[in-house]
């Protein structure tokens, strides 16, 4: 079994950032703590984690995937996107989610694009010659986190625009702490694109959230996944 764990802060912010405009694609300068999500490797390397080069923040990192806003934290009154969610935000939306009269929602094809780039905030891609069922299982650690009102919101999609789920609250004021998400029969070579959002309108400074999230990879019980291998 292949597991890959993210670790997750969300940092707080000075107290001048509280000025910032809803919706606002910001970060502050903040002293002492940062926004950090980071993948140890895993030598089997049955699923790959693949990164967005074109959205900041989003890397590679000594050969592991990165999430990083280094010493930069969350603005109060503020919400980050990360990569495109799919078309069905709007046609079938969450039941959170931020106000769109001040923060649209990019929606597009997320991960395929004209020039060949995938619009994801990364990829889950099966290595393997054989299909695999997947599993995404994230969990706060409330002992380390205050998370306030922030929002924590994240999507699974194939690259043909449909999607494993739209309305995953992953944390929500204290509510919705460990969400786990299954994915049957993710093909070879098939991607699965990953976006994710952060929503302090809110929040407050100070807030803070430890996570981890986990991607785990076993032999499929069925075959075939819901989309073709992205690019």
């Amino acid at each position: 079994m292949n597991r890959r764990t993210l670790l997750a802060g969300l940092g707080s912010t000075a107290a001048a950032s509280a000025a910032v405009g809803t919706g606002a694609f910001s970060a502050a300068q903040i002293s002492g703590r940062e926004t950090d999500i980071s993948v140890v490797n895993d030598a089997q390397g049955l699923v790959g984690l693949v990164p967005n080069p074109e959205i900041s923040g989003v890397e590679l990192a000594g050969g592991e995937l990165a999430i990083a806003l280094d010493d930069h934290g969350v603005n109060v009154n503020s919400v980050y996107q990360f990569g495109h969610f799919s078309e069905e935000w709007t046609t079938n939306p969450p039941t959170q989610k931020p106000d769109e009269s001040t923060f649209p929602i990019t929606t597009a094809d997320p991960t395929a694009s004209q020039n060949g780039n995938f619009r994801s905030a990364f990829l889950v891609r099966n290595q393997t010659d054989n299909a695999k069922d997947v599993e995404m299982t994230f969990s706060v650690d409330e002992g380390a986190s205050s998370p306030g009102g922030t929002l924590f919101l994240f999507e699974a999609h194939y690259d043909d625009g449909s999607t494993v789920q739209t309305d995953e609250i992953a944390y929500d004021n204290g509510s919705g702490s460990t969400v786990s998400m299954s994915i049957q029969g993710l093909g070879a070579g098939e991607d699965l694109g990953v976006s994710f959002l952060v929503d302090a309108t809110d929040g407050a400074v100070g807030d803070g959230l430890a996570a981890s999230l986990s991607v785990s990879a076993g032999a499929a019980a069925t075959g075939g996944g819901g989309g073709t291998p992205g690019t």
